[in-house]
């Protein structure tokens, strides 16, 4: 993980210790990096410094002799400071520091990428396999299926994701391992058996830490679920877009490339995203170190008990970590592939704010919440000629003056966040948007029966309350899940058991008013039966008091002449549909 010092770039730091000379400048990937003669191994023109990221390497590609890093590696390295007299130099004393907290991990092989030969043979291979991503007819196919799991050019380029073709011969790419620096004597039984490194026909993505290239990944989607998915013999034990994580800044950690570049895609200037290939990966220490230095980790491994069960090492490891799986989906590449869609509960961006507000800490790396988070399947537009209703409630202003009144406002965020967030794990448990749906809005009629007749809930008469109640489910010692259980009250003669009462009076009220769009505060109903019928399983009992006192004082005037038969005044200062 690259530091950015707050008294030096990376280039001004090491020409003040090491004395290089710059003989050249690039910019590679949109970052500026300087050539000059390297402090240790003295090749010239082969170490690189970023100071945009912080980091330095002395190009293996090159013939250099590898060594890489950020300010605090540079001078416990040459100048051979501790860590507390680098970071003293640096100025970032006051950054809380998880990584002392932690265990002594041992440094195998794992810790280091893989040998110099490999990685130039690696980094051969993936500048093959970008042009054939992007100049070849079975390349096409596969930008296809990555532009159709919602990634667009520009995060395909950057990642450097490429197509690794069949040979001329119409066989596997097949390298002696000796070009990839392997030793067969070092390979498993079944890994000699191959008489060299083969690599099948996939998507080749990339994972790279600045110019070291720790693993070479492949993606073959058309093969069967449990055979699509490989790395390159001699791969390292990488974390993929560790480079993109900063000191101090939020991470979110994930499985899969994919949704890695999902993230950064919509939402890389909020959050770093990390990916481990399997929930049982990057568990090296060298990882474990970057990101205790971060402000929180977002876990969002899959929605599945293996995800949870990976998520709790990370819960575990790490203090600043919270659990943020995207329960609307089974991983952000699909909630990025489902954002669009017609009752979409909410974007990827806008599920990523939600766990920035849920786990910014106070203090060090806090996250200031945004000022207004949104469901798009929630707040859809209304139909041409519909006009939405706004209830603002009536509130009062504070005596405290403009401290308080930021308060409330803060407070009505958290609340729209937290039913959101509810409304979301509800349906996810339920089986999926499809109930939420806007409804065709219904002409305003005066409801006569005596209880309020269901349209999409049971028909009366009922042998159990409709009303959906969660509860907190304990996956592990520092992880729950909501579970949505239904309620065990006896119905009443209503069909709605004596707790949930309210419900039922709703429903009467929205009967009578045609099902309107409603805002009602913090909360709000979309147009349509089906809309309020859900809507009334969904919400507490005290918030459906609440609302109901809400609409009663809004539409008093419309009320009263349905119940006389007389039309609403002229001055009500609203239309009904």
């Amino acid at each position: 993980m690259p530091t950015v010092s707050r008294r030096y770039d990376i280039k001004s730091l090491v020409e003040r210790y090491a004395g290089i000379v710059v003989v050249g400048e690039a910019v590679v990937h949109g970052v500026r990096e300087f050539h000059s003669n390297c402090p240790w191994c003295g090749g010239v023109d082969r170490f690189v410094t970023r100071p945009g990221t912080g980091q330095y390497t002395c190009a293996v590609r090159s013939k250099g002799c590898g060594r890489h890093g950020d300010g605090i590696d540079f001078l416990m390295e040459y100048a051979l400071l501790s860590r507390r007299e680098a970071m003293e130099e640096l100025g970032l004393l006051d950054v809380s520091f998880e990584a002392e907290k932690l265990l002594v991990v041992g440094m195998d092989a794992k810790e280091f990428p893989p040998h110099a030969k490999w990685q130039e043979s690696g980094w051969l291979m993936v500048e093959y396999a970008e042009k054939a991503l992007w100049e070849t007819v079975d390349g096409w196919a596969m930008l296809a299926y990555l532009r159709g799991r919602g990634l667009k050019d520009e995060i395909i380029r950057r990642k450097r994701f490429g197509y690794v073709p069949l040979g001329k011969d119409g066989r596997w790419y097949l390298g002696r391992f000796e070009d990839w620096g392997l030793d067969p004597e070092q390979l498993l039984p079944a890994q000699r058996e191959k008489q060299g490194v083969r690599i099948p026909p996939g998507i080749l993505m990339p994972w790279y830490e600045g110019d070291l290239l720790w693993r070479l990944a492949l993606k073959r989607p058309q093969m069967p679920k449990g055979q699509d998915y490989g790395q390159v013999v001699g791969s390292g034990e990488g974390m993929f877009n560790i480079d993109q994580v900063q000191c101090g800044q939020p991470v979110m950690m994930v499985e899969a490339e994919l949704c890695a570049c999902s993230v950064e895609q919509e939402a890389g200037d909020l959050v770093a995203c990390v990916a481990t290939g399997s929930t049982t990966r990057g568990r090296l220490g060298r990882w474990i170190a970057d990101l205790a230095l971060t402000s929180v980790v977002l876990q969002a491994f899959d929605e599945d008990p293996g995800g949870d069960e990976g998520a709790d090492y990370w819960l575990r490891t790490l203090k600043q970590s919270i659990r943020w799986s995207p329960l609307i989906a089974k991983d952000p590449n699909e909630l990025l592939q489902r954002q669009n869609d017609p009752g979409a509960l909410c974007t990827l961006r806008q599920w990523v704010e939600g766990g920035l507000v849920s786990g910014a800490p106070a203090g060090f790396g806090a996250i200031a919440p945004p000022e207004v988070v949104e469901l798009t399947g929630g707040a859809a537009e209304s139909p041409e000629g519909e006009e939405a209703v706004e209830l603002t409630g009536g509130a009062a202003e504070s005596p405290e003056g403009e401290e308080a009144v930021t308060a409330s406002r803060q407070e009505r965020e958290v609340e729209l966040y937290l039913f959101a967030d509810t409304v979301a794990r509800i349906v996810d448990v339920l089986g999926g948007p499809e109930k939420v749906r806007v409804a065709r809005q219904e002409p305003l009629t005066h409801t006569v029966d005596r209880f309020y007749q269901p349209v999409t809930l049971p028909e009366l008469p009922r042998t159990h309350c409709p009303h959906i109640v969660l509860q907190n489910r304990r996956v592990s010692e520092r992880c729950s899940r909501p579970v949505a259980r239904p309620c065990p009250g006896i119905p009443l003669e209503c069909g709605w058991c004596e707790e949930h009462l309210a419900s039922h009076e709703v429903l009467c009220l929205l009967a009578q008013l045609g099902y309107p769009r409603l805002e009602l505060g913090s909360r709000g109903i979309e147009a349509g039966v089906a809309n309020a019928e859900w809507y009334a399983c969904l919400s507490s009992a005290d918030h459906t008091k609440e609302d109901i006192a809400r609409i009663r004082v809004r539409f008093d005037g419309a009320l009263q002449a349905m119940a006389t038969g007389m039309p609403p005044p002229g001055n009500t200062g609203h239309s009904l549909p």
